[in-house]
């Protein structure tokens, strides 16, 4: 059985370690209407709290990437895991804005980040076969934590007050190096199925570099290493293209995360009955994720269009978000917009593999996140303003559903170019082929 024991093991680790780093993460959008409360409604403000925090959480992806070729996955999880529980733990005991910007916004960010992107990369590299329903079953956990824990965030605040329920998240965190001891390192089997992530861009750089060890100086050719290790992927129009879209759907990301709940206790809804609608899209995401994972895995689905498809559903979505008013659409529109965010999710690190190959996985997936990051950063802040002008969540939010359809359409352009390229090269070949016959008989 392809992965073993091991594999399922690492897919379960990989699985609770994201429902407990995405999920607390994700539904931290709930403490938004705490923070407005106590920081006097200062909408700008506190939108950097989770701006910062999930843009760190995924822009960070590089330098994670980068220290998973110096030290094991294990390793980089378990102090990730430790640095999540510390970030949350100061958010109540320093409750001021500079320093839950540093503490959640960054100490927390880069240690889920560390946790999250190892695990990620080591139930891809487990599988390959079957590596869409792997990686999409580990990213299911995410949208299982979105689905949980706002609605448990929501009673403990109830019970505990915002700054007490912080103390039992911290907590919930810590068990994220427990998961996190379990990732075991990828073995080689005979026959070369697997390969430690580690070497699969050395050893091709030593293999190809082997005959200039001799005539080149040694700083030379560890900067040339490095510069083609890292930033080769660029080259790459296709994974060019995907960074865009990312930017843009985590844009729509970073703002419904963070003012959803506040919009909807804004419209009427109780603050429980809030929760419990980030709740029923966090299901979705989850639902969604595993029938990602499942389409993803038949051949004859084309990833990149159901990747795009489900972006621009996504921005649809936000759009009618605003258009309705009532409690139950509210639950249906949440469902489907957590769907469509979990097909996205399903498909992400497969596509990577589609675009650069799975020698180039753990580099990939790390720039991927920065441009990750990078929209969920600028996403709340950019809401947050446009709150601020027009005294409403209403233009942030269909701002965030144009700029999820602009991804989605940009995703397009991948095929796009494939055609054209295949068909240039066509052309080429057809050409070379009648100069060939042309000269056979000028040789006889």
């Amino acid at each position: 059985m392809e992965g073993g024991k091991w594999g399922l093991i690492i897919i379960f680790s990989a699985f609770m370690i994201q429902f407990l780093a995405f999920g607390t993460s994700f539904a931290m959008g709930v403490y938004t209407v705490e923070f407005l409360d106590y920081f006097d409604n200062d909408t700008f403000a506190v939108s950097f709290i989770l701006s910062i925090n999930i843009g760190m959480f995924l822009g960070s992806g590089p330098i994670v990437s980068f220290l998973m070729t110096k030290f094991t996955h294990r390793t980089l999880a378990i102090v990730g895991g430790f640095m999540s529980f510390v970030g949350v733990l100061m958010m109540p005991v320093l409750p001021y804005l500079p320093a839950l910007y540093f503490f959640y916004g960054i100490i927390n960010a880069v240690g889920c980040c560390m946790a999250y992107t190892p695990s990620h990369v080591l139930s891809g590299l487990y599988y390959n076969k079957y590596q869409s329903l792997s990686t999409g079953v580990a990213t299911s956990g995410s949208g299982l934590g979105s689905a949980v824990m706002p609605i448990v965030i929501g009673y403990l605040i109830e019970e505990y007050s915002w700054k007490g329920s912080l103390y039992i998240v911290s907590a919930m965190n810590l068990n994220i190096v427990v998961f996190a001891a379990l990732l075991r390192p990828v073995p080689i089997s005979s026959e070369g199925t697997f390969l430690k992530e580690s070497q699969n861009c050395s050893e091709k750089m030593i293999s190809e570099e082997k005959e200039k060890v001799k005539i080149q100086p040694k700083f030379v050719l560890c900067l040339k290493n490095i510069v083609k290790k890292h930033f080769f992927i660029f080259h790459d129009f296709g994974f060019v293209v995907y960074c865009l879209n990312n930017v843009c759907w985590n844009f729509t990301c970073g703002v419904t995360m963070t003012f959803i709940p506040d919009y909807l206790v804004i419209q009427g809804i109780p603050r429980i009955d809030a929760a419990f609608i980030v709740t029923i899209c966090g299901l979705g995401t989850f639902v969604g994720g595993v029938a990602g994972a499942i389409l993803g895995n038949i051949t004859i689905i084309n990833r990149i269009f159901l990747f795009s498809l489900s972006n621009i559903l996504t921005g649809i979505s936000c759009f009618i978000f605003v258009w309705i008013s009532s409690y139950s659409n509210y639950l249906a529109v949440g469902f489907v917009y957590g769907f469509c965010f979990g097909i996205t999710l399903g498909l992400l690190l497969v596509l990577v593999t589609d675009i650069l190959g799975v020698e180039n996985l753990g580099h990939g997936l790390g720039y991927l996140l920065m441009a990750n990051g990078i929209g969920a950063f600028l996403g709340p802040p950019v809401a947050g303003y446009l709150d601020e002008v027009y005294g409403g969540y209403e233009p942030g939010i269909y701002t965030a559903g144009v700029v999820a359809i602009i991804g989605g359409l940009l995703l397009l352009l991948i095929p796009l170019f494939n055609f054209f390229t295949n068909k240039s090269q066509k052309r080429t070949q057809c050409t070379e082929t009648e100069l060939m016959e042309c000269e056979i008989p000028l040789k006889t």
